[in-house]
């Protein structure tokens, strides 16, 4: 007997015309007759189509529901690749911004040479000082300091805090909803960790811990407001500019340092200003030297010739007096730095604060 191939559908007409195969695929005489061989077909025939409707059915819905799982896992995916930074916590993009406008970050090229500007040695030029320094998601800013190296970590609110790293490679790591802190390294701006402030609802202390080696750091209150990194045997390793801070309108708040153990804690009294607020600790040596940046409006003191020069050079302790007959003189090349937008930078020898002082144009941190 030949054979009917039946293609059913899921609608009653179909399951009409399947039946209507099946019994003309039964010899009339058999069907007509009631003879065994039609109920035996028509008994073993149907339950295999209804099957083969089921089978076709379920297929269908399990192609379906593949679909729509393909499909959720493809949009899930995108997602997750295509989000933002900031949609995680912390927008570095924005945080860099902030810190551009507020002159704290720049695109610093070294200077071909630095002018020695020691009265026993005028006109003799030094090699251009490159900064070993680096950071980093994992250990923040890493500075080469000679002998040892000096790394800065943010203490955050949070453990599970975003952080990413900003179109121009600052290490930028998310705070709270109204604060972040950012690290940059001297091709930047400076070797300097920033908290950056966007709102009345962010804290007011930002804390910082110091590394020499690996090894917690010992931090000390240092004259003139700023603070000074030893190792554990105490010796000598960095020192950290006295704590500055402003905001959107250039205005300085109240800002000062404490220090416990290896962390030092920026307080930044920013109620009522006009955001974003942006606040430094900035590292003042590298291997070799140790500069003293001064500021905007202390170039133009300088330029004028109306600086007083042991304000800021009274930081450097012993060293203080060569470095307020050096400024004193550099009037002229002030002039320079400002029409170039950028700021005079006053560097002696690491190792003393006293031999080798030179002044280099540096960018404007503040």
């Amino acid at each position: 007997m030949e054979s009917t191939v039946v293609n059913s559908s899921d609608t009653p007409a179909g399951t009409v015309a399947a039946r209507s195969a099946l019994a003309r695929s039964v010899p009339a005489r058999s069907v007509l007759a009631g003879s065994g061989l039609a109920r035996s077909v028509l008994t073993k025939s149907w339950p295999a189509v209804i099957s083969f409707s089921r089978s076709r059915t379920f297929s269908r819905r399990r192609s379906a529901v593949v679909v729509a799982a393909t499909a959720a896992l493809t949009i899930t995916a995108s997602t997750l690749i295509a989000t933002p930074a900031h949609a995680e916590g912390v927008d570095a993009a924005a945080v860099e911004q902030v810190l551009r406008q507020a002159g704290a970050v720049t695109d610093v090229a070294p200077a071909a040479s630095s002018k020695l500007a020691s009265p026993n040695d005028a006109g003799v030029r030094l090699p251009a000082v490159k900064s070993a320094a680096s950071v980093s998601l994992k250990t923040g800013l890493t500075v080469a300091t000679g002998a040892n190296t000096l790394s800065i970590t943010p203490v955050v609110e949070s453990a599970s805090s975003a952080k990413t790293l900003s179109p121009s490679g600052l290490a930028v790591f998310g705070n709270t909803p109204d604060s972040s802190i950012a690290f940059s390294k001297a091709s930047t701006g400076g070797n300097a960790g920033y908290a950056v402030i966007t709102g009345a609802g962010a804290p007011t202390a930002y804390r910082f811990a110091f590394a020499v080696d690996g090894k917690p750091a010992v931090l000390k209150s240092a004259a003139g407001g700023g603070v000074d990194v030893l190792t554990s045997a105490g010796a000598f390793v960095n020192s950290i500019a006295p704590a500055w801070a402003k905001d959107a309108n250039g205005a300085e708040l109240p800002t000062s340092y404490a220090v416990a153990g290896n962390v030092l804690t920026q307080t930044v009294e920013h109620a009522g200003a006009a955001y974003p607020v942006v606040a430094d600790p900035r590292v003042r040596c590298d291997s070799l030297w140790c500069t003293l940046e001064l500021t905007r409006g202390e170039t133009r003191s300088l330029a004028a010739n109306v600086l007083y020069a042991g304000g800021p050079c009274a930081v450097l302790g012993g060293g203080a007096p060569v470095c307020v007959t050096v400024l004193t003189g550099a009037w002229a090349m002030a002039s320079i730095a400002l029409s170039r937008g950028q700021c005079i930078g006053y560097r002696v020898w690491k190792a003393n604060f006293v031999s080798y002082p030179h002044l280099a144009y540096v960018g404007c941190y503040a």
